[in-house]
Formats: structure tokens, sequence, C-alpha cells
């Protein structure tokens, strides 16, 4: 048997596009919205900040869990 060594540099490569896709499009459609109602500067930023780890978050879980199922 001839056993073939890979690298597993494109599995997390695939998952940081998909994620960094998704997350962009996710916290720009927050940061808009926030903008169109007319809040106030630190609103929108913390509005920004909680998307952006909110978002983080819930991919890297969602990836972890289809990774190991």
């Amino acid at each position: 048997m001839h056993a073939e060594e890979h690298i597993e540099v494109g599995e997390f490569l695939k998952s940081f596009i998909y994620g960094g896709l998704d997350g962009t499009i996710n916290i720009l459609c927050i940061i808009v919205s926030s903008v169109s109602s007319q809040q106030s500067s630190y609103t929108i930023l913390a509005v920004g900040i909680a998307a952006t780890f909110g978002d983080a978050i819930g991919m890297g879980l969602g990836d972890y869990l289809s990774y190991k199922t």
C-alpha cells in the first residue's frame, strides 16, 4: 500500500473565502441599514462590531460542526 501525503490547506482556504464573503455582505447590509435609519456614529460602530463578532462566531461554529459531521 502506498500512503499519499496531502496538504490540507485547501480546506481551510475554502472556509476562509466562504466565511469572508458571507461576513462581508452581512455586515455591509447591517451597516447600510443603520446609516439609512440615521443612527449616531457610535451606534453604527457598536452594531458593526457586534455583527462582526456574532458572524465570526456563527460561521466558525457552523464550519466546525459541518466538518465534524
